[in-house]
């Protein structure tokens, strides 16, 4: 054989695309990609997109009511009663670093080009507010044995877990903005003591009983608010809700949210 003969090509080479034999194709205009494209396509980019992602930041209020709580307790079973009264709110059971009424999420800007969008959202500014359940009014709490720490005659108390404020601190996780609720009771030696505890720890081990004035459906993180579709806004004719978040900052308070266009 030829060393020559394999490098003869055996194709036949025409000039014309392989459109050529469909005579439907406006061949001028036609254009094809074969292979990956290295333009990838914008879903973001539109008048209406079905997907907006929204760069916002967090705002807080710490505002309480001037409340007292109280509650009678024994030191032993059978023995005198006692009134212990605390102010709730104060500082001085409780540390209130950290502690808010509110948290608000305020709309900074569109990471899409949607102008009308973004300039009717920059005109409210603040799209959605977590308001957290305070105790507002001066209450006597009921106590009960606490039998899960008995120890020995030993008698200590504890209440249900009552709705108190909601956590904050600079560059925190939306996971971790959530309702606090606090108890009350008496310890090894009978002091009373007031105690705060999480909503996730509450919901999740059997430290306390919630008790019946806090609706546990309202115990929810920012988080929780965000990707269950709370945060909403309308524009024109178009609804959004949002679907997710993501905060990954150490100590910034900008995050952002991804929406999606619903027709209700």
């Amino acid at each position: 054989m030829n060393r020559h003969s394999l490098s003869v090509p055996r194709a036949k080479w025409v000039t014309e695309p392989f459109v050529n034999g469909y005579t439907d194709i406006e061949k001028e205009n036609a254009i094809f990609s074969i292979g990956d494209s290295e333009e990838n396509e914008n879903i973001f980019f539109e008048n209406a997109p079905e997907y907006l992602k929204m760069r916002c930041k967090l705002s807080t209020k710490a505002e309480f009511p001037d409340v007292k709580i109280s509650a009678g307790y024994r030191t032993t079973p059978n023995g005198k009663d006692f009134l212990m009264q605390k102010k709730l709110y104060d500082g001085s059971q409780i540390s209130m670093k950290g502690m808010v009424s509110e948290v608000c999420i305020e709309f900074l800007d569109l990471h899409n080009e949607c102008k009308i969008i973004s300039e009717e959202l920059s005109k409210l500014s603040i799209i959605y507010r977590k308001f957290f359940q305070l105790q507002k009014v001066s209450k006597r709490i009921p106590n009960y044995p606490d039998i899960a720490n008995k120890q020995g005659e030993i008698f200590m108390t504890k209440s249900d877990a009552h709705p108190f404020a909601g956590c904050y601190f600079p560059g925190i996780k939306l996971s971790e903005i959530q309702p606090y609720l606090f108890y009350v009771g008496t310890g090894v030696r009978s002091d009373p003591y007031i105690k705060i505890i999480s909503a996730k720890e509450a919901i999740q081990s059997d430290v306390v009983r919630i008790c019946k004035d806090v609706d546990i459906s309202s115990i929810s993180t920012l988080e929780d608010d965000v990707c269950n579709g709370k945060v909403r806004f309308k524009v024109d004719e178009f609804k959004y809700v949002s679907i997710f978040a993501q905060k990954n900052t150490l100590t910034s308070d900008v995050f952002t949210i991804l929406f999606k266009k619903i027709n209700d």
